[in-house]
């Protein structure tokens, strides 16, 4: 009799999301609702940053978004993300029984036509054949994927998936949700009619906020964002402290900063709304919004950003640290 075949390696899922200065890496389980929950393995760590590499201006990406020509400093910043972003994966698997990974990744940036790769990218390097290079960089390192990677997803909507998919997401029993993440930039993400909306779908709705127009000539994203708020504290201070420290300290300039950039995020959050159409959606607040919406020490921004919304729309923080990762997660599962 022949012997029975070997059992099959378990299935880890791990999601990433990766934004404009640094990289998250961690396991994601289902929980006993069948909704997902962040493992107990997890990374975190700044890019890499090689001298001599400056981003590629955005209106020469976008003109070269069917075939990007990238020199030489660019290339190299690229292979050094990809090394940092295949480490960063493999650690988190290092040490556990052999088993085949489902992968999904959240990253910034413009993906090319058949989702595998960045074109555009405003903080970092483009990576035209992204996940190409990935799946031949893991399988150096003797991680087995159970399938081909899927398209990379976008760091804002991913987001909305890990908030429609994950316990204590803010999306879950809402018809329409719109959800805000400030960070170096800001993201976005839409539910309308009980389902998250596609980058493309969203692009038809209204712009974006890093092409949306503020006041001043001004992106939303230029003035909400934390890394152009720190860019112009620095130019017009001497501390050297980042934002959120410096108006914790009082300093006028990154008061003045904050609070202007809450309006023009809140005035965006209205077009958004007036677009979606019919009631008054849940506004969810991520990342570093968390922060500026609950802690007293920066009621100000609060205050602009809820003078800029429509009345009637609930304003309410995540309870996730990572909704983007658990929604790459998701997508990587089939759940989304």
């Amino acid at each position: 009799m022949a012997p029975p075949p070997p059992p099959s390696a378990p299935e880890l899922l791990v999601g990433v999301d990766g934004g404009g200065t640094s990289l998250r890496v961690a396991l994601v389980e289902r929980g006993s609702t069948g909704l997902l929950r962040l493992g107990g393995r997890k990374g975190l760590q700044d890019w890499p940053g090689l001298a001599g590499f400056t981003p590629v201006p955005i209106a020469r990406q976008r003109a070269e978004r069917e075939a990007p020509r990238l020199d030489e400093a660019e290339r190299l910043e690229g292979r050094a993300r990809l090394e940092t972003l295949a480490s960063a994966i493999h650690e988190v698997c290092a040490g556990l029984p052999k088993a085949r990974l489902r992968l999904g990744l959240a990253l910034a940036g413009d993906k090319t036509e058949d989702g595998r790769g960045i074109c555009v990218m405003t903080h970092g390097p483009r990576q035209p054949a992204l996940l190409d290079e990935l799946e031949q960089a893991l399988r150096g390192r003797q991680v087995e994927l159970v399938t081909p990677l899927a398209a990379l997803g976008s760091d804002g909507t991913d987001a909305g998936h890990g908030e429609e998919c994950a316990e204590g997401g803010a999306f879950a029993g809402v018809e329409d949700a719109l959800l805000v993440q400030v960070g170096t930039g800001v993201g976005e993400a839409v539910k309308r009619g009980g389902r998250v909306l596609s980058v493309p779908e969203l692009r038809e709705l209204h712009a974006p906020p890093w092409l949306a127009e503020s006041a001043g000539g001004l992106t939303v994203e230029e003035c909400a964002g934390l890394g152009p708020i720190g860019r112009r504290l620095a130019a017009g201070s001497d501390h050297g402290l980042r934002p959120l420290d410096a108006a914790r300290r009082g300093d006028p300039l990154a008061q003045s900063l904050l609070a202007d950039g809450a309006q023009a995020l809140g005035a965006w959050c209205a077009e958004r709304v007036a677009r979606l159409g019919g009631g008054s959606p849940r506004i969810v607040l991520g990342g570093r919004a968390r922060t500026l919406w609950e802690d007293e020490a920066f009621a100000a921004w609060r205050r602009a950003f809820m003078g800029a919304v429509p009345a009637g729309c609930e304003v309410l923080a995540s309870r996730l640290d990572h909704p983007a990762l658990l929604g790459a997660a998701a997508r990587a599962a089939s759940l989304a």
